[in-house]
């Protein structure tokens, strides 16, 4: 796993040797993961670095099942930050699996990027944008996206709303439903409290509903 929990700059290049030799020993396994948390400057520099040392699986392929990026740089995601991490994305599409990129601020523009290159991830299973303000908009992008996904079980949407919602994205959310026959759980807006067991059985009333309508 490449740790990046980290507070300053200055600890993040002085521990950049350590962090070479731990995914060294990760580079013969196929569940290498990248893990930044609550770091307040996440850099072009600290993305690139960890894109030229992605792993290498014995099958030869290139990327990380696991990319959990969250309370990073709020509000400074910069449009070169966020190319980095869409090439990571790409260069991970055939392995990646979990995805948690809460609580960055992303703007809309920035999720518009990072979701095209998530919804090309065959494999992803899991994904959490929650707390990143893209409001109905954004919702709309990801559910069109997204719609038919031949792997994704779960979706976390929650507390992406800056504005007031038309409902319009309801529609589309029925559509992403109903089209895909994977997703099990999905957190749009403050219906977290439900236990997946609950949103499991909602979504699969929804399905119904839709399909059959």
């Amino acid at each position: 796993m490449i740790y990046g929990n980290l507070y300053t700059k200055e600890m993040v290049y002085s521990t950049r040797e350590n962090r070479i030799l731990y995914t060294e020993v990760m580079y013969t396994k196929s569940d290498a993961s990248i893990y930044f948390e609550q770091l307040q400057s996440l850099t072009k520099k600290d993305l690139t670095y960890m894109f030229d040392h992605l792993p290498v699986t014995p099958a030869g392929e290139v990327g990380v099942k696991s990319i959990s990026i969250v309370e990073c740089s709020k509000g400074k995601w910069e449009s070169d930050c966020v190319d980095v991490l869409c090439d990571m994305i790409e260069e991970s599409k055939k392995l990646l699996e979990y995805v948690n990129l809460g609580f960055n601020d992303f703007t809309y523009d920035n999720i518009k990027r990072i979701v095209s290159k998530l919804s090309q991830c065959k494999n992803l299973r899991e994904l959490y944008l929650d707390g990143n303000k893209i409001g109905e908009k954004g919702l709309v992008y990801i559910f069109k996206s997204l719609r038919g996904h031949p792997s994704i079980r779960k979706l976390s949407l929650e507390k992406c709303n800056n504005e007031d919602f038309t409902g319009d994205w309801v529609y589309h959310f029925g559509e992403f439903v109903a089209l895909t026959p994977s997703v099990n759980v999905v957190y749009v807006n403050g219906n977290g409290n439900k236990t997946e067991d609950q949103q499991s059985a909602f979504i699969k009333y929804k399905r119904e509903l839709i399909i059959r309508n």
